[in-house]
C-alpha cells in the first residue's frame, strides 16, 4: 500500500470517528488537477489538506497554488505529513 494512501486512510478514519464533515477527492478525470486530497469543515473553518508522506513529501507547484487560493479566500490551505499534524491543526481551532 502506498504510504500516502495509508496517511489518507488514517486521516479519514479519524475525521469520520469524530463526525467531522469531510470530502475525499480522488484525482480522477473529473477532478481539477492539483486539488487538495481532503476538504473538511471544522469549528466553522474551511480546510483543504494536501497529504504527503515518504521521501518526496513536497506538494507540486499546482497543489501549492490551490492551497494558496484557499488561504486567500479565508480558508486554511495546508499540507500534512502525519495524522498528528492534522490533530494538532484541529486542536488549535477548538473553541
Amino acid at each position: 500500500m502506498r504510504l500516502e494512501k495509508t496517511l489518507q486512510d488514517e486521516c479519514l478514519d479519524y475525521l469520520n470517528a469524530r463526525h467531522i464533515y469531510n470530502v475525499n477527492t480522488h484525482g480522477d478525470a473529473w477532478e481539477r488537477r492539483g486539488r487538495p486530497d481532503i476538504y473538511l469543515c471544522y469549528c466553522g473553518h474551511f480546510i483543504g489538506c494536501e497529504l504527503k508522506r515518504g521521501l518526496d513529501n513536497q506538494p507540486t507547484a499546482l497543489q501549492l497554488k490551490h492551497l494558496r487560493e484557499i488561504r486567500e479566500s479565508g480558508g486554511i490551505g495546508t499540507w500534512i505529513t502525519t495524522l498528528l499534524e492534522l490533530t494538532d491543526l484541529l486542536g488549535s481551532l477548538d473553541h
